[in-house]
């Protein structure tokens, strides 16, 4: 008889401290889980706060970015309207009389424009590929004069001042119509001309 309440009690007393490991062990796994969330949370704020810090640079860089095309607008708008001044002024103001031959009349426009933009230097060049440019004002506006004596002269200038764009921020040409060519025909190359974005001047000799 006590011996079967010995062994009773032994099973007893077993049971006991297996649920109470049980117990331990469900423990254990909800600490870990919780654990888990909490890492996991911080992580997530971390990476929002991160992703907030970039956002914020990216605002930065984008605002100095348009700061930066701001200034090159500007900048471009400024080099358009001196450029714009300069054509105005020779397609309303320079009157070119007969001359001798195409240097008398380069002469004459530069003398024109020596009046009315004395402060923008004038020279000289040419382009990288080797083609001569009559005039060329502060280093970035490039002028071509011609006298229109025959229309391969024409077709020869498209092709030269065309490639003179890579060079130039503008070209314009001064198309000197001394009457071997028909107004019709000169005004084709205008045109054409235009479509390059190059700003073309017709100006008839005066009977001076």
């Amino acid at each position: 008889m006590n011996g079967d309440v010995l062994v009773f009690n032994l099973d007893l007393v077993f049971n006991e401290i297996a649920l109470f490991a049980v117990l331990i062990i469900l423990f254990l796994i909800v600490f870990a889980v919780l654990i888990k969330l909490k890492n996991s949370n911080l992580s997530n704020n971390k990476d929002f706060l991160s992703q907030g810090k970039g956002n914020n640079d990216l605002r930065f860089s984008s605002d100095e970015i348009s700061f930066e095309n701001e200034k090159k607008i500007i900048f471009n708008d400024t080099q358009i309207n001196v450029f714009e001044k300069i054509i105005n002024q020779i397609e309303h103001g320079f009157t070119p009389s007969s001359g001798i031959n195409e240097e008398d009349f380069e002469r004459q426009l530069l003398s024109f424009l020596d009046q009315k933009f004395p402060d923008n230097m004038k020279t000289r060049g040419h382009t990288r590929s080797g083609g001569k440019i009559d005039i060329i004002i502060d280093g970035t506006y490039a002028i071509e004069l011609i006298t229109v004596d025959h229309e391969g002269k024409l077709f020869s200038l498209l092709n030269m001042i065309a490639n003179s764009k890579q060079d130039f921020s503008k070209a314009a040409v001064v198309l000197i119509n001394v009457g071997n060519v028909s107004s019709d025909k000169i005004q084709k190359y205008v045109e054409e001309m235009k479509k390059l974005d190059i700003k073309a001047v017709v100006k008839n000799i005066s009977s001076v």
